[in-house]
């Protein structure tokens, strides 16, 4: 009876190395996927987790992607009836406005990934890995993948980007708070411009020769 015993056992230890090997082989492919990525995202955020934020965000490339959106936003806010052509005039002498814009969504980005991923916090972190189809949608093509969630809001996505065997948030787009951005930046530049000193003004608001800018879009405006 020993023999076949033995036999018996070195076939479950075999079967159960093999398994090791095989769920270790898995886990390592799952690893390189976006849903993973997303999901040590979602932990970091509602942990504000700082550092483990800082790896796997690219947040100049988020920030500098994210200005068109906040322009937009501003032309629909206030661009209203001037013509499309005036409106790509006023936003090539809008540069000087850039640095105000990028410092502030930076300074949102951190409260932005932690309350739009709010509603994935009590979602089982292998889960999310193993079932993300359940909690989100991600479309990947090659090595850019874009996430959407469903059960948040529309107008919402994050957008990724494989870096060697990791997948890194390079783009964000958010219509709420490029609407706020351009909201609030919009409405000091209308109290500025209210200023005797239109350049003392603006630069209270890291905006250098307000004056000049404003003269510009003014001149824009009444050639429309």
């Amino acid at each position: 009876m020993r023999k076949p015993l033995k036999i018996v056992l070195i076939a479950l230890l075999l079967l159960t190395a093999v398994g090791f090997a095989g769920s270790y082989i898995y886990w390592q492919r799952v690893k390189q996927r976006p849903e993973y990525s997303l999901a040590l995202l979602v932990k970091a955020a509602q942990e504000k987790d700082a550092a483990t934020i800082n790896d796997l965000v690219d947040t100049n490339a988020i920030v500098d992607g994210f200005v068109p959106q906040v322009f937009y936003k501003a032309t629909e806010l206030y661009g209203r009836g001037i013509p499309p052509a005036a409106v790509e005039r006023l936003s090539f002498i809008a540069a000087p406005l850039l640095p105000q814009v990028k410092e502030r969504v930076r300074a949102e980005l951190p409260e932005t990934l932690h309350r739009h991923t709010e509603n994935l916090a009590e979602v089982p972190f292998l889960a999310l890995v193993i079932a993300a189809d359940q909690y989100v949608k991600v479309t990947q093509e090659r090595d850019s993948a874009t996430i959407e969630i469903p059960a948040y809001r529309e107008g919402f996505e994050i957008r990724m980007r494989r870096n060697d065997q990791t997948w890194h948030v390079v783009g964000i787009k958010d219509d709420e708070l490029a609407a706020a951005v351009a909201h609030s930046i919009g409405q000091q530049l209308i109290g500025a411009a209210a200023s005797s000193d239109l350049n003392k003004a603006g630069e209270k608001l890291g905006i250098k020769e307000l004056e000049s800018i404003i003269k510009q879009a003014t001149g824009i405006l009444e050639q429309k």
